[in-house]
């Protein structure tokens, strides 16, 4: 099967990110010969379809790097890194490594392996035994050829593993695009071979510890293992703490590249597996590309498998993928409004009800000659929906703001809207009634929304500038508005809602537990305003008062997946074991 011809790479823009994912090499000093062979021709494949300019932004690499955890191996390992950094043109800082149970050295620290699979076997004894540094250091000996590898990697820009480290996460920019990676060790309790199936652990502590949901990122989450790997009490609590902090997982150890997403109440988790870099010269080795165009929401995957017989590698046909929900979530029309007011596109109105969602008619021309209206997502044989395409590109945009610079998503927001416009006057010679027609509606049908649908533009720039991590500015933007009573009542909830948001970003904990006090007696104790009060007696170390509100909004109906991270903080914190019960069941 050959590689479709020009399908190597989608355009790349501001909006694309594109990784190479690669794992379970084995390496080892006696199968050097065949290592060589398969590595060399993958270097040289790597080469001639991902070099310059069609290099990844990002490597990542999911365990079983070494055979047997040995300093020796890591040597070859590292040699390798260097030689495919080289190869691609991609500097050493952009490697993400975590380790898999070939990393393990189980010539070390046997007896305290042993005791510690069969101590830990409930959450909480887990608990503790991230709580006590000695038992971390010594358990996590057994990874420190891989630890020391790693480090060595990405020095001196991010050396991040200690001999009792455990939670590791990384942002990186990518262009305009902000990046976090999450390295989790799902090998520190590896024993090797079959008795490793459901007897794994990954510490919920680990990961609440290394992230909590930031929605100013694209966070990918790597790991070794499967989730079905792990014991039966954290099969479900990892895959759900994973899925509500990251929308990608990178792993390894299953010998055969796959695919797969997962589909939770809080969003959607693409995982994707690379198969085995190298098993030997004669099997079925393979490794992974794929890109992520954010402006569609769509990404693109293409599994290179090693064929011996040819001593080459041959790529298999594009896979397309989807990151997060299945269907958009449609912006605020008062914020579409707002940007779109400064961009001169014709007809705004009409562009901002269709990105908003308020309507879903797209002008296109027929093959005859004629111009209609058709629907968002409709396609006619023999011509194209252009704008209907445009329309969801800036649907999906404003979807993924937050995780982009502030000026790089405002360039691609304005190609965006250059294109639609352009689309809008190829169309207006043949249907310039029909256009100010829908115009002439939209503007109607905003002005009878703006009272209620439409967000203030105040909430819109204040929640902008908290989502992009600019607190300075959102500071200037609360002092400015707060108290000039010009907000309508719900408006100023909203606000209020946010300046409280504010607050714990700049580690105000006490001034925002005082303002979510002030908004339970003003606008009522909803199960939302409650969580949010949790949420600042926690970080202002009112640790009963948390418990206190954290029962409160279980009680007014706060799902329980969207409180449980929180909660079991607040839970280890109070001492309060019937919440931890309340969040677990």
């Amino acid at each position: 099967m050959t590689e479709p011809s020009g399908e190597r790479s989608p355009r790349r823009s501001g909006a694309v990110l594109s990784w190479l994912h690669l794992s379970d090499f084995h390496l080892r000093r006696d199968t050097g010969w065949s290592q060589d062979v398969v590595l060399t021709s993958m270097l040289a494949d790597l080469r001639s379809r991902y070099a310059k300019e069609r290099r990844p932004d990002l490597l990542f690499l999911t365990g079983d790097i070494a055979f047997s955890g040995k300093a020796d191996e890591y040597a070859l390992a590292e040699e390798f890194v260097r030689q495919l950094c080289s190869t691609l043109e991609v500097p050493l800082d952009r490697v993400c490594v975590v380790p898999g149970n070939h990393d393990v050295d189980r010539s070390r620290e046997e007896d305290a392996i042993s005791g510690a699979r069969s101590t830990l076997s409930a959450p909480l004894e887990v608990d503790r035994f991230f709580q006590n540094e000695g038992r971390r250091k010594t358990v996590f000996a057994r990874l420190a050829a891989f630890r020391e590898f790693a480090n060595r990697l990405t020095a001196p820009s991010w050396t991040p593993y200690t001999e009792a480290s455990y939670a590791h996460a990384r942002n990186i920019e990518v262009g305009a695009l902000r990046v976090r990676i999450l390295h989790l060790d799902s090998a520190w309790l590896a024993d090797g071979g079959a008795a490793d199936a459901g007897n794994l652990l990954v510490g919920e502590r680990q990961v609440l510890d290394c992230a909590a949901p930031d929605a100013a990122c694209v966070t990918f989450a790597l790991l070794h293992h499967p989730f079905a790997w792990l014991r039966e009490f954290e099969q479900v609590a990892i895959e759900d703490l994973v899925a509500r902090v990251a929308q990608i997982c990178l792993r390894g150890h299953v010998h055969t590249a796959d695919h797969r997403s997962i589909d939770a109440p809080f969003g959607r988790l693409t995982t994707f597996t690379a198969g085995a870099a190298f098993q030997s010269r004669t099997a079925d080795n393979t490794y992974m590309w794929c890109a992520l165009d954010l402006t569609t929401g769509l990404g693109r995957k293409i599994v290179h498998r090693y064929r011996h017989a040819a001593h080459s590698w041959e790529a298999g046909q594009v896979e397309s993928w989807r990151l997060g929900p299945a269907v958009t979530p449609k912006p605020d029309a008062g914020v579409v409004l707002e940007a779109m007011s400064g961009t001169g596109i014709r007809y705004p109105s009409y562009a901002t009800c269709l990105v908003a969602g308020l309507r879903t008619d797209t002008p296109m021309s027929l093959p005859d000659g004629r111009a209609t209206t058709i629907a968002l997502d409709a396609e006619i044989p023999g011509t194209t929906n252009t704008c209907g395409s445009i329309v969801r590109q800036l649907q999906n945009h404003f979807h993924w703001k937050s995780v982009w610079e502030p000026s790089g998503w405002d360039e691609q927001f304005r190609e965006l809207v250059g294109g639609l416009d352009t689309a809008f006057g190829e169309l207006e010679r043949l249907a310039h009634p029909l256009l100010q027609h829908c115009e002439d509606g939209s503007s109607d049908l905003l002005q009878v929304l703006g009272s209620r649908q439409a967000t203030s533009s105040v909430c819109a720039e204040l929640r902008s500038l908290l989502a992009a991590g600019e607190l300075e500015r959102a500071r200037a933007v609360a002092e400015r508005w707060k108290g000039a009573g010009v907000l309508r009542p719900h408006e100023e909830q909203e606000f209020t809602r946010l300046h409280i948001m504010l607050f714990l970003a700049e580690r105000h904990a006490a001034e925002a537990l005082g303002m979510a006090r002030e908004l339970m007696a003003r606008y009522g104790r909803t199960a939302a305003t409650t969580a949010l009060a949790a949420r600042c007696a926690y970080d202002a170390s009112e640790f009963h008062e948390a418990a206190v509100l954290a029962h409160e909004a279980l009680d007014s109906g706060m799902p329980v997946d969207e409180l449980r991270g929180l909660a079991l903080k607040i839970a280890g914190a109070s001492g309060d074991a019937r919440l931890t019960e309340r969040v677990r069941s």
